[in-house]
């Protein structure tokens, strides 16, 4: 009796549950990837509306500063730092 033929029955168990859990994950993975890039094509092209239609109010830099921020985990921590720094600035005669 060969060795390899005793646990042959739970080696295909645990090779189809692998397979089977590779194909879920990469499902998975697939829609969070597709809804990251929904986000962002939604983002510019929502940035580059605002930007077309109240050029006065969202110029591009606004809309690029923004967009670069919120792909930053610590984006809090940043709003409250340009706040300081936009207070700063406009009390400040130039």
């Amino acid at each position: 009796m060969c060795p390899g033929h005793r646990y042959e029955g739970n080696l295909t168990e645990a090779r189809d549950m692998g397979v089977r859990k590779g194909f879920v994950t990469g499902v998975s993975a697939g829609i969070v990837w597709l809804i990251i890039f929904c986000a962002y094509g939604l983002g510019f092209w929502y940035g580059a509306k605002l930007t077309r239609e109240e050029p006065v109010t969202y110029t591009i830099g606004n809309v690029m500063i923004v967009s670069s921020l919120s792909d930053d985990s610590n984006f809090l921590c940043y709003v409250e730092h340009f706040s300081q720094l936009l207070a700063v600035y406009k009390s400040v005669d130039v």
